[in-house]
Parts: C-alpha cells; structure tokens; sequence
C-alpha cells in the first residue's frame, strides 16, 4: 500500500536501472518519482519538496557529479 507523504525522488540517467530502483521503493511503500538527470531533479525536488522524504542519487550523472547535486538538495 503506497502513503504519498512517503515520496522518493530516484535520480538515475539509466532507464533500466531507474525503473528497478523506482520498482523496489514503490514495493516497501514509497511514491518514486524519476528524473534522468540533476536538473530536471532539482526541478522535480521543488515541485513535491513537501513530499519527498528520501533520494536516491546516482553519482555519475551527465549534467552534474551526484554529490553536488545532493548538497543542493
């Protein structure tokens, strides 16, 4: 059973790997939603910042180092 107020933001440029990640959390109760790259990451965090409670982040994205998209979240 999925809570909305548990939303997480699955940062992944690989669409198989985002679907898996986004398949696992949604399984332990969590809304996923994706973004392909950090922008449209940063983008997506301030559409549903009251919502998101975790992120999942790749390090090797193609728009920005993984860590520095984490410090700006």
């Amino acid at each position: 059973m999925q809570d909305i107020n548990r939303c997480a933001l699955v940062v992944e440029d690989e669409l198989l790997v985002a679907m898996v990640a986004s398949d696992a959390l949604t399984e332990l109760g969590f809304r996923a939603i994706e973004a392909p790259s950090a922008a449209k990451a940063l983008e997506l965090a301030e559409e549903n910042k009251s919502e998101i409670v975790l992120a999942l982040v790749d390090l090797g994205l193609p728009d920005s180092p993984g860590e520095e998209l984490v410090s700006k979240l």
